[in-house]
This record gives structure tokens, C-alpha cells and sequence, in this order.
């Protein structure tokens, strides 16, 4: 059966994808079992392979550089100021400029993690040990404990990734400050308001029916709103899509939103006259959003103003993190 799905996917996308002769069938709760290390090496493998293709400024940097550091820094992360004194030792690399270049070209290629003035060398390390736990379901041995409505304490992410280098028996630098600047760049997380040492992870909070936070209340309102939905019923946004709009929904335009897991409510006032709510909810597990705002009567133009910014925001984060998913814009039911 596996070789039929191979041959069929080969069929589908072979002019786009490369696909592996090879299948595995692994328990993402056993970190080291057999089978994870046989898929591990086998991704190396491929990526052997295709070291062909880096240009020939980069071959020295991948074959050589990257693995003496990986060999010699056993952190997660090294200064980036670092891999450039490297980069000049080991390759005939001297200027500036073409190393920043070759740096972004490996960033891109997901040989490292290039991260303002630190790097990652160890992509699998990252994901894996310290961004797995932090991310785990409850019912894996190791995960975040303390989470009250998906905020979590500072000592709380730290004792973590601690519990998980004590179940692995491994042993690296924790940087909590470092790590949790990283999670608020790829916007798994961010600093509740009025907090120091407490972080919202969205992706942690419970699912909640719409009924129990948003009451609809047509006397002297103004509603808009649209249904954002994938073009068929075979396409799907991407899982992790929701966490991450709320994360930049918080950030970018109300930090005390209203978030569960599936929706947020968001708010945007200048006078108790002039306030707008905007609900945004997944409707359609992975197959559809809706965006509707309301406010009083005689501010319509800053009730659309909202919906215009949640709707871009929300096709800017499907674009950038699910993509090639086809979508389209309906208009919202009467029943939301």
C-alpha cells in the first residue's frame, strides 16, 4: 500500500517534490527509538544528495564549517559573529558582504537558523529538544505544567526543557531569555500585558463554543464580516495557522484580547461610543475563518476599518505559513 501511495504521489507531484523510496512508521513519543534514528539518517542522507545543487561559494560552509562547529559548541546557539571568523578561517570567504549573502542563502536552505546576531547550526536539536516540549500535549512525558488559560511562567518554560534534558539524559546551556526571544519571533508565543515573567502560548489554550463568549445583540448595531475558506474541500490551512494569527492579532492590535482556542475577540475604542469587537473564529476545522465585526450605530466606518485589518492580517499568515493553500472570500451567515 505504501508503494502504491509512493508511486501515486510520484505521479501527482514529481516535477515538484522529491519523494523518498523510503516510508517509516515512528512514535513521535519515543525520542529514541530505532526507527527515529533510521529517519534521521536517512534525511541526512538526502540531504547529501543534494548538496550538489548549493552554489560553490556554499560547499565549503556546508561540508566543512557546519559540522566543526556543530562538533565543537554544543549549545543551542553560537553568536553569529562566530560562523563568520569560521567562514573566513575555512573558506576563501574574506568579504563581508558575500558571507552575509552565503549566511541568508543556508538560512534559507534550512542548514541553519540565522537569528539576528545568533545563529543555529542544529535545526533538529531546536525543534526536537527544546521547541518540543515546549509545544507537547499534555499526555507527553514532558510539557509545559502550570498553564492557566494558556499562560504560562517564565520558570515554568525553563523547567521544561529542564525535565526534558534529565528524561533524555542530555546535557546543554539553557539562555531562557534567548529561547523565549526565539519563540516570540516565530510568534508561538508573547508577554501578557502588564507581566514581566508570564507568556500567552495560544496553541495551549482550550477550545470554547462561540455561544459562551460572543452574544449577539442586533439593537443599535452594525454588523460586517466575511467568511475567508478554502477553495475545496481536499485543501486545508495549515495546523499550526490559528495559534500564530492570534500570537500577531495580540501583538499588532490588542494585547487583551479574548482568546481560546479556536477564536479571539478582539477590541479597538477610543470612546465606549466608538467601540468596535471584532470576533474571529475557525468555523470549519482547518477549512474556514470567520471575521465579523460590530459596533454602534454611526460607526460603520471604523467597524470596516477593523474587518479590513483582521482580514489582511489573517490572508498575510496563511500566505506565509500555509503556502500554496487556495482560498476564497464568502460572505458571512446570519447565524455568527
Amino acid at each position: 500500500i505504501l508503494h502504491q501511495l509512493a508511486n501515486l504521489m510520484r505521479r501527482k507531484f514529481g516535477g515538484k517534490l522529491n519523494i523518498s523510496s523510503k516510508a517509516f512508521a515512528m512514535d513521535c513519543r519515543k525520542k529514541l527509538s530505532t526507527e527515529i534514528t533510521d529517519f534521521r539518517q536517512h534525511i541526512r542522507e538526502l540531504k547529501m544528495e543534494r548538496k550538489v545543487l548549493y552554489p560553490r561559494l556554499c560547499e565549503p560552509v556546508v561540508t566543512d564549517v557546519l559540522p566543526a562547529l556543530r562538533q565543537q559548541h554544543q549549545d543551542l546557539f553560537i553568536y553569529t559573529s562566530q560562523l563568520v571568523e569560521a567562514i573566513k578561517l575555512h573558506s576563501p570567504m574574506q568579504d563581508q558582504g558575500t558571507i552575509d549573502r552565503v549566511i541568508s542563502f543556508l538560512d534559507d536552505c534550512a542548514e541553519l537558523l540565522h537569528f539576528g546576531d545568533l545563529s543555529i547550526l542544529d535545526i533538529p536539536f531546536l525543534c526536537m529538544d527544546v521547541l518540543g516540549p515546549l509545544m507537547a500535549p499534555d499526555n507527553f512525558p514532558c510539557h509545559l505544567i502550570g498553564k492557566q488559560d494558556g499562560k504560562v511562567k517564565k520558570a515554568d518554560i525553563l523547567y521544561a526543557i529542564q525535565q526534558f534534558q534529565s528524561l533524555c539524559k542530555k546535557s546543554f546551556s539553557v539562555h531562557i531569555d534567548t529561547i523565549i526571544r526565539l519563540l516570540e519571533s516565530f510568534e508561538l508565543t508573547f508577554l501578557v500585558e502588564g507581566t514581566d515573567d508570564t507568556y500567552m502560548f495560544p496553541s495551549h489554550l482550550p477550545f470554547k463554543k462561540v455561544a459562551d463568549m460572543w452574544k449577539r445583540d442586533d439593537r443599535n448595531k452594525v454588523y460586517v464580516g466575511r467568511r475567508v475558506k478554502c477553495s475545496s474541500e481536499t485543501s486545508l490551512i495549515s495546523p499550526g495557522a490559528f495559534s500564530l494569527f492570534q500570537c500577531r492579532a495580540c501583538v499588532r492590535l490588542h494585547r487583551q484580547a479574548q482568546l481560546w482556542r479556536n477564536g479571539i475577540i478582539i477590541i479597538r475604542a477610543k470612546t465606549v461610543r466608538t467601540e468596535v469587537q471584532c470576533l474571529v473564529i475557525m468555523t470549519i476545522p482547518l477549512g474556514a475563518v470567520d471575521i465579523v465585526c460590530h459596533s454602534g450605530v454611526g460607526c460603520e466606518k471604523e467597524c470596516k476599518a477593523l474587518l479590513e485589518d483582521v482580514m489582511t492580517l489573517w490572508l498575510n499568515v496563511i500566505e506565509e505559513h500555509s503556502p500554496g493553500t487556495e482560498y476564497v472570500r464568502d460572505s458571512i451567515p446570519d447565524d455568527i
